[in-house]
């Protein structure tokens, strides 16, 4: 079987497991709300009482099982990664959707599409090792189980893979989006055949009266970006009040189980996923006192959920947010302009578009989700107006936070030019290395190289090692093949790989952005003649770059008093690249200041070009490789941090 042939049985297998998964999940999903609803009707008080105690239960065994909890980021961008020690990454993942199946089903306010996501790129990520097709299609066979999570639990497979594009490839490449499709709509017709035509969300038929409605569409975009402002700000603040109250991790979840279960109580539609809910809101009798109250109850049940630590995302809690939004949008317009405003339920699909693109960050996706649940080709325009003004809006205030928290002198926020870089040379990060091989060196002998090499790449010359190099080999892209047999014949020449090439006389500015380019770990150093002199590695000048942003922009390396001697000292600020074991999780998950002793007080990244930009230090943002991270803490326990990309290296044999 070709690569090509292989990876879509592959995705189209995928599509059908994941499938069933959603049939299966959303089946249980539905019994369990129409359970919850039922004993709510039999009005004792013990059946009250169980009805708000079930879903601290059901956190507290979710956060059990999971292992850790959730505050809504749903990374599935970083799912999808090939070198997944075998059988870690799919355990992990089943034990997240038991753990978000046991939150949700109990009552608690959570979504279950990043879990299953997780799921289905494992077994995506799995299978591309199998059949040995290599780690872009590994990495493609993950985003197909991204798209048919989105596809199955939602009906919307044109959705699913806008989604999987946008937020676990980060590109629309065709080759890419062939088997992507072929799993989405896989994923979105095994439930239609399990559980019939009833399982589809249908949204109203969406009415557009007049252009005039345009501002007012604009407008649900704009209160959508608030209230994903203000819900993140919920979660954030509730789980460092949970981090004050102290105890138990594994307890905490049980106190936001409480507050969804007392909120869904009173208020059904605020339980759980949500999909049972979607046509509640839709119904014409909810007035805008009603939407607007299960809009504030449903935002409290779920930032006390994810704040507490309970397993599940966002993705679900904001349909019906953006529902609930929508209907209170279009009837305050109704209200003021009678002859305008098209019924209120019109605007709701609108608002959840809007919505899914603030939360998921994906905007041709929720275009299109609002398109396939309405089935009218009217809803685009109003749907891409909201989305763009929601989309706008985030954008604009993640900007003003980043330089808000940019500290420094100066105008506030600008960032003075690198001049440090420009200032020094290669020579002073120069590594003289020895990790090289002929072009003709055997297959065999280059993977027990690869498994030696120190700085991630072994450099190939010609017929001696006195010889122009010819290319580099990835130990990061290789060593999964060979290890696994993939290539049982060849030489070094077949695998090596054209890269710039830097010179000792070189700015550390250009060796930035090279290495940004090229995606390695190291570049190799060369003279005149083109030989080799060595390695500059990505660790040591983005360590670089970190020193200096923080000499001149927090003051650390410059503070000594005058005539004061240099004195050793046991605490300090230090920037240190993000290690290997701390890349796809997030800053909350690492838990640097309980389990390390240290505290992050920044966090920095290398763009396209190779100049240092700040992010948003959030403890639900994950961590990718090329980050560098600004810790204060003792020097013990950040040297310990530091060792851990030298312990995580592959073991030499």
């Amino acid at each position: 079987m070709t690569r090509t042939g292989g990876a879509l049985a592959g995705a189209a297998a995928i599509g059908l497991l994941v499938g069933a998964l959603a049939a299966a999940l959303r089946a249980l999903l539905g019994a369990t709300f129409s359970a919850l609803a039922a004993d709510r009707s039999a009005g004792t008080s013990a059946v009250l009482v169980a009805v708000v105690l079930l879903p601290a239960l059901g956190a507290t065994a979710g956060r059990l099982l999971s292992g850790r909890g959730s505050d809504g980021s749903e990374p599935v961008q970083d799912f999808a990664d090939p070198q997944e020690p075998r059988g870690a990454g799919g355990l992990r993942a089943l034990r997240r959707l038991g753990g978000c199946l046991l939150t949700v089903t109990t009552g608690g306010s959570a979504g279950c599409e990043g879990a299953l996501a997780w799921t289905g790129t494992a077994a995506g990520s799995a299978l591309g090792r199998w059949l040995r097709l290599g780690a872009d299609a590994s990495r493609v066979l993950g985003a197909c189980g991204v798209a048919a999570a989105i596809g199955g639990l939602l009906q919307a497979p044109i959705a699913g893979v806008f989604f999987a594009a946008e937020v676990a490839l980060g590109s629309y490449r065709i080759r890419s989006l062939v088997p992507v499709g072929m799993a989405a709509f896989a994923g979105s017709f095994v439930p239609r055949i399990i559980l019939g035509r009833s399982f589809s969300i249908a949204a109203p038929d969406f009415q557009l009266m007049s252009p005039l409605e345009l501002p007012i569409h604009l407008l649900v975009g704009f209160a959508a970006a608030f209230v994903g402002f203000a819900l993140a700000a919920l979660i954030r603040r509730s789980a460092a009040l949970h981090a004050r109250l102290g105890g138990p991790r594994w307890l905490q979840p049980a106190i936001g189980g409480l507050v969804a279960g007392a909120l869904g109580a009173f208020w059904p539609v605020v339980r759980g996923a949500g999909y049972p809910s979607i046509p509640t809101v839709f119904l014409e009798d909810v007035s805008l006192q009603v939407a607007l109250v299960w809009l504030l109850a449903k935002t409290a049940a779920t930032s006390a959920t994810l704040g507490s630590g309970g397993v599940g995302g966002l993705i679900g809690p904001s349909l019906i947010l953006g529902a609930c939004l929508g209907r209170v949008v279009g009837g305050s317009a109704r209200l003021l302009l009678p002859q305008v405003v098209a019924h209120p339920s019109s605007y709701a699909i609108v608002g959840i578009a809007a919505m899914v693109a603030v939360v998921a960050r994906a905007p041709m996706a929720a275009v299109f989700l609002a398109l396939e649940w309405s089935g009218n080709y009217l809803v685009v325009l109003p749907a891409t107006v909201a989305v763009v003004g929601a989309v706008l809006l985030r954008s604009l205030s993640e900007r003003r936070r980043e330089r808000d928290s940019w500290p420094g002198g100066g105008e506030r926020g600008s960032v003075p030019p690198m001049r440090p870089l420009r200032d020094r040379r290669v020579k002073e990060l120069l590594r003289r290395s020895r990790d090289t091989v002929t072009g003709d060196t055997p297959t065999g002998e280059v993977l027990r190289r690869l498994r030696l090499c120190r700085d991630g790449i072994l450099m190939v010359t010609g017929a001696s090692d006195g010889e122009a190099i010819l290319g580099v080999i990835s130990a990061e892209r290789w060593l999964p093949l060979l290890g696994g047999g993939a290539r049982q014949a060849g030489t070094a020449r077949e695998l090596a790989m054209s890269v710039a090439t830097l010179r000792v006389q070189d700015t550390l500015e250009r060796a930035l952005a090279e290495l940004t380019r090229s995606h390695l770990p190291a570049l190799p150093v060369v003279d005149g003649q083109g030989r080799v002199e060595g390695v500059v590695t990505r660790y040591d000048v983005m360590d670089v770059c970190a020193t200096e942003l923080l000499r001149g922009y927090v003051g650390v390396g410059d503070s000594r008093a005058e005539g004061q001697e240099d004195a050793p000292h046991q605490h300090e600020v230090c920037a240190v690249p993000v290690p290997r074991p701390f890349r796809g999780r997030t800053l909350r998950e690492i838990d640097l200041g309980g389990r390390w002793g240290v505290t992050c007080i920044g966090l920095r990244s290398a763009n396209q070009n190779g100049d240092l930009t700040p992010l948003p230090l959030e403890t639900g943002r994950v961590l990718r490789a090329g980050e560098v991270l600004i810790l204060a803490g003792d020097s013990e326990s950040i040297e310990r941090i530091r060792l851990l990309e030298r312990a995580s290296e592959p073991p030499a044999v």
